[in-house]
């Protein structure tokens, strides 16, 4: 299906909406956590301005928004939350000046409404001392509040030198990191070398909203021990720690 706007120069052009079915094997995509198999995939793209480097690797990330007064910040981070529901993905493809791609990866299945049972997850408990290093004050604070509801006390501070400084300062005292992979200050990449070079041990995990960064998966192959998307639920905040401590 081809929508085609009056106005190209105002209304982005052309979006172009098709529905497909791909087998996804190991070798085919690099992103860390998908099952290969068989999945259904709506691709939705556009002939419009398109969205920079900077833009792109934000834009899943909850409360950032381009819209300033106009937007929240929560309409991709719902649709990426609806769409992992579902063990999907989504990628993203954009270049200023060319127009956006957006291709939703959705699970195919065999299984029909009457022999299908929802599986029951309950959350994971457990104790000992997390560190969340992340910039902005609402993740800090909702991620806190989950831990602290699965037994874990919790501990924030917003850049890289902060967290490397606090580790200093309480000898050891974490049993797992969080870290945030866009940050102000010393990237992500270098807070973790620094915090692994001093505490081999101790455990890393990664969040962000953006999967499909290359950065992340070089992360993953130089030794973080597990990644996690988001926005996640608390659920899968607990079962990903729950690996660890």
């Amino acid at each position: 299906m081809t929508i085609m706007k009056e106005d190209r120069n105002t209304w982005g052009g052309i979006i172009t909406v098709e529905i497909n079915r791909e087998n996804i094997q190991k070798t085919d995509y690099r992103m860390p956590g998908i099952t290969p198999g068989i999945y259904n995939t709506i691709r939705i793209s556009d002939t419009g301005v398109g969205i920079d480097l900077t833009t792109k690797e934000l834009i899943f990330e909850p409360f950032y928004t381009t819209k300033e007064s106009r937007g929240s910040g929560l309409g991709l981070t719902m649709v990426l939350n609806i769409v992992k529901s579902f063990k999907g993905f989504i990628t993203v493809n954009s270049e200023p000046g060319k127009g956006s791609e957006f291709i939703f990866y959705l699970p195919g299945s065999d299984i029909t409404e009457e022999n299908y049972q929802m599986p029951i997850k309950k959350t994971v408990k457990g104790t000992g001392n997390i560190l969340i290093i992340d910039d902005e004050s609402n993740i800090r604070t909702t991620t806190s509040k989950m831990l602290q509801l699965c037994g874990y006390t919790p501990y924030v501070v917003s850049t890289g030198k902060e967290a490397i400084s606090f580790l200093n300062n309480n000898n050891n005292k974490m049993n797992l990191v969080l870290l945030d992979f866009i940050m102000p200050g010393i990237s992500a990449e270098e807070t973790y070398h620094t915090i692994h070079s001093i505490y081999p041990d101790l455990p890393i995990i990664l969040m962000s909203g953006s999967e499909n960064d290359e950065g992340i998966i070089s992360l993953m192959s130089e030794g973080i021990k597990s990644f996690i998307s988001k926005p996640f639920s608390i659920i899968e905040l607990s079962e990903q720690i729950a690996e660890f401590i």
